[in-house]
């Protein structure tokens, strides 16, 4: 967590992914665990991805689910809050201007 505060993400999905395959494999619970955080580990570097094209214009929100995920990786791993609150509040208002 303390390189995610650090805004080192590409660093802590690395961390991330050597912890995964230092799982003991004859813990039953290995399998679950491992692919859950291969999972998240997947989710988190697309997300990162695509954050940049999005914010520059070169490509557009797929979604609202898209753009709930884009407001949290600015919130909470990117330390960049008024993006993420630009990104909450076209998921659940709208546009600027749409409705007004």
């Amino acid at each position: 967590m303390a390189l995610v505060e650090k805004g080192q993400l590409a660093d802590a999905i690395a961390l991330l992914k050597q912890g995964v395959e230092k799982i003991n494999p004859k813990d039953r619970l290995t399998p679950g665990v491992k692919a859950r955080l291969s999972e998240y580990v997947s989710w988190m570097q697309q997300l990162d991805a695509r954050l940049r094209p999005v914010l520059i214009g070169e490509e557009r929100v797929t979604g609202p689910d898209e753009q709930v995920s884009l407001a949290r990786m600015c919130l909470h791993y990117k330390h960049m809050y008024a993006t993420a609150a630009v990104f909450l509040r076209r998921r659940f208002r709208g546009p600027a201007g749409a409705g007004q």
